[in-house]
């Protein structure tokens, strides 16, 4: 897509190159941020013990600067729910 810019919550306007680049690197945290929560969704820890290590890591001063933790915690309890039910529709679909 050729997008010239983007209101990013928590972010604010970013356009031209800085737009191109925000999704390009957004694409590849998205992979590898489900494939961290899959790793220690397979090794059977809870949906709160991995949010409090993905918290650890990820929700640093610079994120804390512009993402509320309330957002931030929602937004990934969201993410990974998602991952967790994915990981069953996927094991369901083998079965079958």
């Amino acid at each position: 897509l050729d997008i010239r810019a983007m209101l990013l919550p928590h972010r604010g306007l970013v356009d031209g190159a800085h737009a191109a680049a925000f999704l390009r690197a957004s694409e590849q945290a998205a992979i590898d941020t489900a494939e961290y929560f899959l790793g220690l969704i397979r090794q059977g820890l809870s949906d709160d013990e991995i949010l409090a290590r993905y918290t650890d890591a990820v929700y640093t001063t610079e994120v804390r600067d512009t993402y509320p933790p309330d957002a931030f915690l929602l937004n990934s309890s969201i993410m990974i729910a998602l991952v967790r039910r994915e990981i069953g529709n996927e094991e369901s679909e083998i079965r079958n």
